[in-house]
């Protein structure tokens, strides 16, 4: 259960990303991390990259 709630946090994290202006830390207080750096450590251990990286592709 844990692994699905994390995964479909960042797959909503990564639709902010690509479509507001957010900052990196408003997006994940808002898909339930506790903080930024937890947030970004999360994002690159499952898709590889940082959250920054991923929005700079503009994907």
């Amino acid at each position: 259960p844990n692994a699905y709630l994390t995964a479909y946090r960042l797959n909503k994290s990564r639709e902010s990303l690509g479509s507001t202006d957010m900052s990196i830390a408003e997006i994940a207080v808002e898909v339930g991390f506790c903080g930024a750096s937890y947030y970004a450590e999360t994002f690159r251990k499952f898709y590889g990259e940082s959250p920054s990286e991923y929005r700079r592709k503009g994907r």
